[in-house]
């Protein structure tokens, strides 16, 4: 709890002991309310009332992002500017506020007493009764917002035509296209002023309307807003519990960017986002354009990582593991630090795939692992296929597993000294060029890394598994001035 929720919660209790006839709103908020006439919820009516509570209240904006010590008189005013919010949500009723003008008031002084991380609503639920009245017609607002991706002014062509493919992306269920384009157009679609504030109170008295709420929503905007509005977990166990798609992959979606690489998941959200992936795995398409967009680049994701070995651990195999395996996308890497990020990761998942799964499931994914890698082969077949080093690749953990327990320790000596040979021979063949001569050796080399590190590994299994910072290179390599200069070894 941090301190300015620790503050709240000290005022709402002495709140709770307010009078009824001593809780009122500012005289010039309650005549803005007066004079408001629609019947919807919207960001118009709302900056003169702001302006209002800044005036009167300054102070507790102040008191968010500070302890500032305040008078008597301000902590009374704050008791009861609390002491009205909490008897709005424990009487308000539809028939005594038809045109929702009190609802408008009640979400203005919420917006304004919430902080970014949604304190206010942490701290009410234990002052507050269930109003199932209100929450029905939160239930009936929420199923009813909608979003407009627009831009100040006249757009730019691609970005029109972003909106539209952004559309049609949605229509086809295309998460890939819907997640690249999103992270461009999110700005184009601010969320609306009080949905913030009603996503918070649902998910805080009745997580279950929330759900209903979007049950038949396809409003990405919407539901990516909403989903900011929650906790990591409380986003998770709504993509949990939902039978939506396009909720399950908000959830997902949103709790991962709001953690990014700052933590991974807590024991409850792993629990979550392994249900999530559970469900989303029953439609092998849906799994792999999942795959693509979530674990194609672990950097983008890293929290994944955990959730998704534990996952992989429980899982049939099959065709989730193609899914997992083919999406990686394969690059050339040093091992320096910065290239070895991603590889880490997905040494971190399959870390955790190797000590919860069985072996035979185990073999699975090593065999798959291995036959994406060989085929790969350090890109061979695109244009940029020069090596000028000797690299690794982010499937190195899995490479380790299937040199160790899917071959023999004859295997291993046997496939090591074939890469030798081929390196020998390889000194005597004619070359376009130096540049691919040294391409060829140095794959070669590369090829040879992880089961050579694996033979390492059978001799002392307190080495890790993930190669780390060494080379293993041919003595007959080392002892040539010239090859060890030209290969930069």
């Amino acid at each position: 709890m941090s301190d300015y929720q620790g503050w709240l919660s000290s005022l709402a209790q002495e709140a709770k002991s307010i009078k009824v006839g001593n809780i009122k709103l500012p005289d010039e908020l309650l005549n803005t309310l007066e004079q408001t006439s629609v019947l919807c919820l919207n960001n118009h009516a709302t900056h003169e009332s702001f302006n209002i509570l800044q005036a009167n209240y300054s102070f507790i904006e102040i008191r968010k992002d500070s302890s500032l010590l305040i008078s008597d008189e301000q902590k009374y005013q704050s008791i009861t500017l609390l002491a009205w919010l909490i008897h709005s949500i424990d009487k308000w009723r539809k028939n005594l506020d038809s045109e929702r003008r009190m609802l408008l008031g009640l979400f203005i002084v919420s917006c304004f007493l919430d902080d970014r991380d949604g304190g206010l609503w942490k701290v009410l639920p234990c002052y507050t009764t269930i109003n199932t009245e209100l929450l029905d017609e939160l239930q009936l607002i929420t199923s009813n917002l909608a979003s407009n991706v627009s831009t100040i002014g006249e757009p730019p062509i691609w970005e029109r035509e972003s909106v539209e493919q952004f559309q049609v992306a949605i229509n086809n269920r295309d998460w890939l296209t819907i997640s690249n384009l999103w992270n461009r157009l999110k700005q184009a679609s601010l969320p609306l002023f009080f949905q913030t504030q009603i996503i918070r109170l649902l998910a805080h008295y009745d997580s279950s309307r929330l759900r209903n709420a979007f049950i038949n929503s396809k409003d990405i905007p919407i539901l990516m807003h909403s989903i900011d509005a929650l906790t990591v977990e409380q986003a998770l166990t709504l993509g949990a519990y939902s039978d939506n798609p396009y909720v399950e992959f908000s959830a997902v979606h949103g709790a991962l960017s709001k953690i990014g690489a700052s933590r991974d998941f807590i024991q409850n959200e792993q629990s979550m986002l392994v249900m999530v992936l559970n469900k989303v795995s029953r439609d092998v398409l849906r799994f792999n354009n999942w795959m693509d967009v979530f674990n194609a680049y672990p950097l983008r994701y890293p929290a994944l990582q955990t959730a998704l070995g534990l996952f992989l651990a429980q899982s049939e195999g099959g065709s989730i593991f193609d899914a997992y395996i083919n999406s990686i996308a394969l690059s050339k890497l040093g091992l320096d630090f910065q290239s070895n990020k991603s590889r880490a990761l997905v040494a971190k998942c399959l870390g955790i795939f190797c000590k919860s799964a069985d072996i035979e499931k185990r073999k699975n994914l090593w065999r798959k692992a291995y036959e994406r890698w060989s085929e790969w082969n350090f890109e061979v077949n695109t244009m940029d296929s020069h090596i000028f080093s000797v690299v690794v690749s982010d499937l190195d953990f899995a490479l380790i597993g299937y040199y160790l327990e899917c071959m023999t320790h004859n295997d291993r000596i046997a496939y090591k000294t074939d890469v030798l040979q081929k390196l020998r021979v390889s000194f005597y063949q004619w070359y376009r060029s130096t540049s691919d001569l040294i391409t060829c050796v140095n794959r070669l080399i590369s090829h040879m890394q992880p089961v050579a590190h694996a033979i390492i590994i059978q001799h002392n299994s307190s080495e890790l598994w993930l190669m780390d910072g060494k080379y293993d290179i041919p003595e007959q390599f080392k002892d040539n001035a010239y090859i060890k200069m030209m290969l930069e070894v």
